[in-house]
């Protein structure tokens, strides 16, 4: 096994050791429903602990099976998580939201403390602040989700410069295991740092209630 396989195995080891790490952290929001105050903040947390779990578990069961052309687009679903979960962070009264959000409204319809309506772009600036590299990733993710280039790419083994023309050799399956150890690493890499975001991010909404859970 090489050296980027070994790395890759260690990622996927990591994404299961921070997949536990929310299981751990929503039996604790579980535990807080019980106490009075922030309810639906609660409820709305414990949804995306719950997207991110599962999506958590997609994308490694993908990336086992080495297809990235799924895996891809559901590391945009992921980030989504984040995404949108900052947008609580950026209201005076979370609780509030989060009942508009139950109730069905979009977020990006609702308002944050400065009365700015929360589009994604918008939340992705903002978060931008904290996180530098959010937009590249962000960009690069939703070219996955819609048709774009990256899917042509990603379907091209290699080129060859033969005389006179550019030979393309494409691959076509269920499957991709022509795809780059390093686009594989990048993949599991966002995973990683979007779910210690996504940690920080719920203890600073619940921080008070979340304080044993502060230690990684």
């Amino acid at each position: 096994m090489e050296f980027s396989e070994k790395q890759l195995e260690l990622h996927l080891n990591k994404i299961d050791k921070r997949q536990e790490k929310l299981f751990q952290i929503s039996q604790v929001v579980l535990n807080l429903l019980e106490k009075k105050g922030n309810l639906n903040l609660k409820l709305c947390v414990m949804t995306v602990l719950k997207r991110s779990i599962s999506t958590m578990e997609g994308i490694t069961t993908l990336i086992k099976a080495k297809n990235f052309t799924c895996a891809a687009p559901l590391s945009r679903i992921y980030l989504d998580n984040l995404i949108r979960l900052h947008a609580f962070s950026l209201c005076d009264n979370p609780n509030e939201i989060a009942t508009q959000v139950l109730l069905g409204k979009k977020i990006r319809n609702l308002k944050d403390r400065e009365g700015e309506k929360m589009f994604d772009n918008y939340l992705v600036n903002s978060l931008s602040e904290d996180y530098s590299w959010i937009t590249n990733v962000y960009d690069a993710t939703s070219g996955y989700v819609h048709f774009s280039f990256q899917h042509y790419n990603d379907m091209i083994v290699k080129r060859e410069d033969l005389e006179n023309e550019i030979r393309t050799i494409y691959y076509m399956s269920k499957d991709d295991p022509h795809v780059k150890i390093g686009s594989w690493l990048e993949l599991t890499t966002l995973i990683i740092e979007v779910s210690y975001a996504l940690t920080k991010l719920i203890h600073s909404l619940l921080e008070k209630d979340l304080k044993s859970l502060e230690n990684d």
